[in-house]
């Protein structure tokens, strides 16, 4: 009886840890910010060069590196790999370069992998629960000639990975879903 009791704590804890975490990526109210910006003009062309800084003691930062590409070629947007110490996520003016663009867009992006356990799993058992995948960013919105502070958005996301699978994937596309969010577009899918 006290085994099925802690396996049903468990269960119920991992079930509303993961409600509690899911859902979209951005609240209505920080898409609607995000929109007013315009980050993209009318012919799609980004409007932002786009810095990320991936921090994780669970998840290999090459693979949230390699997302971020993948989307900025799809994109054209100008993307660079930073630490998160970097002036990019101050209130400083952009470099040169980029000053023809009005926007500078900072994400510091902190994805995490929990592992999944069951009440027997403590007891040398070979039973255990799905993973969960999640990160928590902030996403910073600069103009390029001033460096002044547009929009600062804390965001998160959770969800379990399916039993058996890696959360490579799960990695992948949560980065690309909060990159997603960026576009026009995003606005009409939300």
């Amino acid at each position: 009886m006290q085994k099925w009791l802690n396996g049903l704590i468990v269960v119920s804890s991992i079930a509303l840890y993961g409600c509690a975490g899911a859902g979209s990526t951005t609240s209505g109210a920080q898409q609607r910010q995000l929109q007013s910006l315009q980050l993209f003009a009318a012919d799609d062309t980004p409007r932002f060069s786009l810095y990320v800084a991936c921090t994780s003691d669970s998840v290999n930062c090459v693979n949230v590196g390699n997302a971020v590409f993948a989307w900025a070629r799809d994109h054209d947007v100008t993307v660079h790999n930073v630490d998160s110490d970097d002036p990019a996520f101050t209130a400083t003016a952009s470099r040169a370069a980029e000053i023809a663009l009005p926007y500078r867009v900072a994400i510091d992006y902190r994805p995490s992998v929990a592992p999944g356990y069951s009440a027997s799993s403590y007891k040398q058992s070979s039973e255990s629960f799905a993973p969960t995948v999640g990160y928590r960013a902030v996403i910073s919105v600069f103009q390029a000639a001033t460096g002044k502070l547009l929009m600062r958005s804390p965001v998160r996301n959770q969800q379990a990975a399916d039993h058996g699978k890696t959360s490579n994937p799960y990695v992948r596309s949560q980065m690309i879903e909060l990159l997603d969010s960026l576009e026009p577009s995003a606005k009409d899918s939300r």
